[in-house]
């Protein structure tokens, strides 16, 4: 069977609905899936095993309205449709159902004030796909082997070699996301004293312009590793032992390639929005201290964190 999951949403929300869409294709039992989602989350689409194609929702003409035929003619080529858009745009689905009769749309925000998105998701899924299937409730993304040998050498390059990597990513889509770059500052110099890892900071491509961080940077006195995409980003990462960041789409990938990680969250709620992982620690507004605290934490629930050498 063929299935398209049609996904808006930033790099953290796609992370989040990865159990879903994966629960979706296992419940259907379909042997082919394909993705329209935005554009930064296709290198993230191809480090999903469940995928078979993916496809930038600006190209799929699924945002023209009225739909353009050719895009009609698409849909009518796949067996069943999943959009979490345009769920409330009444036109629309009435006019995808017009001509796919086995066309389903979801509401993209959570109803329950206190209800994690990713719990949100999987709920929405097995009221249609039943108990037909079950899938382990956190994101998983698994870098190509090429990719992580691109990023060691990235690393080696800019960061150096001889200790585990720590990474710091200060950045945030929003200000209001970000903690502090004074408390990040005070961060990096007693992460340093941790003596077990080699503290990096990490910028993406947007990020290497902003001033306040590229200060940071400049003061820290610590090696800064600029990214230049999300597939580098993601084998950074995967060669890292440790991450702490902001309430980001980062820190969302950071914990879906399995990297211990630590999130800091200042004005969003983390019942809803936290990352998923293997080993994830939370901390609401945060001082220096309380973060250092949860590095050794996360050092004690990991014996073995500081000895993964590149």
């Amino acid at each position: 069977m063929r299935l398209l999951i049609i996904y808006p949403g930033a790099i953290g929300d796609f992370i989040l609905a990865l159990p879903a869409l994966k629960l979706l294709k296992q419940g259907l039992d379909a042997s082919y899936l394909e993705l329209w989602v935005e554009r930064p989350n296709l290198p993230l689409a191809g480090m999903c095993n469940a995928v078979s194609h993916a496809v930038a929702l600006a190209d799929s003409g699924f945002d023209c309205y009225p739909l353009p035929e050719r895009v009609l003619k698409n849909l009518r080529s796949f067996d069943r449709v999943v959009s979490w858009r345009g769920f409330k745009n009444e036109e629309l689905v009435q006019a995808v159902r017009t001509h796919h009769k086995e066309a389903h749309f979801f509401p993209f925000l959570p109803d329950l004030p206190d209800t994690h998105a990713l719990d949100f998701r999987i709920g929405q899924v097995t009221g249609l796909v039943g108990a037909a299937g079950e899938v382990e409730p956190v994101p998983r993304l698994d870098c190509p082997k090429e990719q992580l040998r691109q990023a060691k050498e990235l690393l080696r390059e800019q960061v150096g070699t001889g200790l585990p990597v720590a990474i710091v990513h200060p950045g945030a889509s929003s200000d209001r996301k970000r903690w502090s770059t004074a408390k990040f500052s005070r961060l990096l110099v007693e992460l340093k004293k941790v003596e077990m890892f080699r503290v990096t900071l990490c910028f993406g491509p947007l990020e290497q312009d902003d001033p306040e961080l590229t200060a940071l940077g400049a003061s820290s006195d610590v090696p800064t590793l600029v990214a230049p995409d999300l597939d580098l980003l993601a084998g950074v990462l995967s060669c890292s032992s440790l991450y702490i960041g902001n309430d980001t789409g980062i820190s969302h990938l950071a914990a879906a390639c399995g990297v211990p990680t630590i999130a800091i969250f200042t004005v969003t709620q983390p019942e809803c929005w936290a990352p998923r992982g293997p080993l994830v620690g939370i901390l609401r507004n945060p001082e220096v201290d309380d973060v250092i605290r949860g590095v050794r934490r996360m050092m004690q629930a990991v014996p073995t964190l500081h000895t993964k050498l590149l």
